[in-house]
């Protein structure tokens, strides 16, 4: 039997394309549990130039869902974009998509009170970093109080529609030690 590397994009794409997988794979990455996924129309791929030390042209990866998560009060339907990149350089392009979610009317809902939904960006890394060394990293916001520290759930609107969550999974640190089924 042979297994197809997800690691290079047009494996990793066609097993998004199944929603069942997506699903499974997404939920276990954001740890919370996706009802509904679809492929937002977002999706495409560019080719980047090389930093200097290389001679190749990459291709970049880039797929966005739109989910419908099962929260304790209901649901809540949230952008889903997923990154794959080799290079440090590739911050700048990051923030310059991600800008572009924040600017577009399409990821909003509620016709009567325009509402932004959360988006949560998951990066596939093939380079090392000044990060911690785990495969699967997790970034949220907080917010407390400047005076006591006292921290509270960033659950209200204002602050989840001005800020991300983040997902970091470090390729080269997937196969040092297993600790969990997602890695």
């Amino acid at each position: 039997m042979h297994i197809a590397n997800p690691i290079y994009d047009v494996v990793f794409k066609y097993m998004l394309e199944d929603s069942k997988t997506a699903k499974l794979f997404l939920s276990a990455i954001i740890g919370e549990k996706i009802e509904e996924l679809e492929f937002s129309a977002q999706e495409r791929t560019v080719e980047i130039k090389p930093p200097a030390n290389e001679n190749t042209p990459l291709t970049v990866c880039r797929l966005d869902f739109s989910a419908k998560i099962k929260t304790e009060t209901g649901f809540k339907t949230v952008i889903i974009e997923l990154q794959k990149a080799k290079y440090l350089s590739d911050l700048m392009r990051f923030r310059r998509y991600l800008g572009l979610h924040y600017q577009s009317a399409d990821n909003s809902y509620d016709a009567k009170q325009i509402r932004a939904r959360e988006i949560y960006c998951i990066y596939f890394l093939d380079y090392g970093m000044d990060l911690p060394e785990r495969p699967v990293l997790k970034v949220n916001y907080k917010v407390w109080d400047a005076y006591s520290g006292d921290e509270f759930p960033a659950t209200c609107e204002f602050v989840s529609g001005l800020q991300h969550r983040m997902g970091i999974v470090q390729n080269h640190q997937l196969f040092v030690r297993l600790r969990n089924g997602l890695e």
